[in-house]
């Protein structure tokens, strides 16, 4: 009877951690790694659960699981291992203390691509759905500030009591839905809508540096068997020279 060889019953290669070095810039930025093994059968798998993360110095930076975020500017490296390999990721943070100051366009409408809200099925169809609608995948940032924040003034938004928002209410689950829930109040989504409406609902004041070129790490996979997967991390850079 023929065989199938596996990742497990093959030499360990190589291997790589997404991305290969980490800079935070702002006290809200955040890094996950993903670590990649591929092995001399041409398997690849998704290591990161099983590898080993330690911070050589924790002055700079605090590690979560695989999940950087900033503590002090500084530099710093971290030591990822796995197989009796062992890769070291540099660190660098700047600006730790300092908060980016809320933007529509860059993290308020990104939440509503994540819940999948402005999708042809949802609120970003034609004719919107149960009487809002949001531009198809966040084409028209002018117009959904505006059916947001003045379309039905005091309606969707209320400025007094944030959490109080339909818009809150509604994708948490604690109204009746449609779309149902779409994310829990200790999310990292539901923590940026929050920011934004105690800041006031702003629009952005002026232009948004574009998304220039989206990167997906890693570029290959591999995979054997039913039911594997592979985490993605997915980094976005601007016409600015930043990246997300």
């Amino acid at each position: 009877m023929a065989t199938t060889a596996t990742a497990a019953d093959s030499p360990l290669s190589s291997l790589v951690v997404y991305p290969g070095s980490v800079k935070l810039t702002t006290k809200r930025d955040r890094q996950s790694l993903i670590v990649q093994a591929t092995f001399a059968n041409g398997l690849t798998r998704d290591v990161t659960g099983e590898a080993k993360f330690v911070l050589a110095d924790d002055k700079a930076a605090t590690l979560s699981g695989h999940l950087l975020t900033p503590k002090a500017d500084g530099k710093g490296e971290l030591s990822v291992s796995y197989g009796g390999r062992t890769i070291r990721v540099p660190i660098e943070v700047e600006k730790a203390a300092d908060d980016r100051p809320i933007s529509f366009r860059l993290d308020v409408m990104p939440v509503f691509m994540k819940a999948n809200c402005n999708t042809g099925s949802c609120h970003g169809s034609a004719r919107g759905k149960d009487g809002f609608r949001l531009s198809l995948f966040g084409f028209d940032p002018a117009g959904d500030h505006y059916r947001l924040t003045r379309e039905l003034p005091g309606r969707r938004i209320n400025l007094a009591v944030p959490s109080s928002s339909l818009l809150m209410e509604k994708s948490v689950g604690e109204v009746p839905h449609t779309g149902g829930k779409r994310f829990g109040k200790d999310s990292e989504l539901y923590g940026t809508l929050d920011r934004w409406l105690v800041a006031g609902a702003p629009n952005d004041p002026g232009a948004v540096p574009a998304v220039t070129k989206v990167e997906l790490f890693p570029k290959e996979a591999v995979l054997d068997g039913e039911g594997v997967t592979q985490q993605l991390n997915v980094l976005a850079h601007y016409a600015d020279g930043t990246t997300r």
